[in-house]
């Protein structure tokens, strides 16, 4: 091709070129929009946690459906929610501990996910919880939560509740009785 060709159809390429770059910043740009959104009725669902978990249900619902990346939301979700109860997230229905589990897949160095699985679990009859190929009962989801933050206290007061008198578990080179 001729420079002159090269120009044409590189003259041709930039209203496309510019088009396509506006289109992702456009994109960006409603993304961080519903970032916004889901962080604002997510601290308005944490308000409500509490005084009416139903109520806080609602927006913590509403924030994942607009942005789900969002692992202590998925956490708070499923604090809210009653043993029998599911939460509905762009018509997908989550339980108590699915909610959880998609907190933990979301950040698994996230300490809040594995303190509520030991402590659901321990409530279930210490059932399993099977997470990337590795099975954990109440007592390794209160360890593993130290294991990623010592100064987790409820995670250690649990972890003394499970370990009784006649016990002793070590994490991270920590020997705990």
């Amino acid at each position: 091709q001729t420079d002159e060709e090269l120009l044409i159809q590189f003259e041709r390429n930039q209203p496309a070129k510019a088009s396509e770059d506006q289109e992702r910043e456009r994109k960006l740009s409603e993304l961080r929009e519903r970032q916004k959104k889901a962080i604002a009725l997510r601290d308005s669902g944490r308000r409500l946690m509490i005084s009416n978990p139903d109520v806080a249900k609602a927006f913590f619902e509403r924030a994942l459906g607009l942005y789900e990346q969002t692992s202590q939301t998925w956490v708070d979700l499923g604090i809210c929610l009653k043993n029998d109860d599911v939460a509905t997230i762009k018509g997908q229905t989550y339980t108590k501990m699915e909610c959880f589990l998609k907190g933990l897949e979301e950040n698994p160095r996230n300490t809040i996910p594995w303190l509520h699985f030991g402590l659901e679990l321990r409530h279930q009859n210490d059932q399993l919880l099977n997470f990337e190929g590795s099975n954990f009962n109440s007592t390794d989801c209160f360890a593993k939560a130290v294991e990623l933050d010592e100064n987790n206290y409820a995670a250690l007061f649990n972890l003394s509740y499970d370990l009784k008198d006649n016990f002793a578990i070590t994490i991270s080179g920590t020997k705990y009785t």
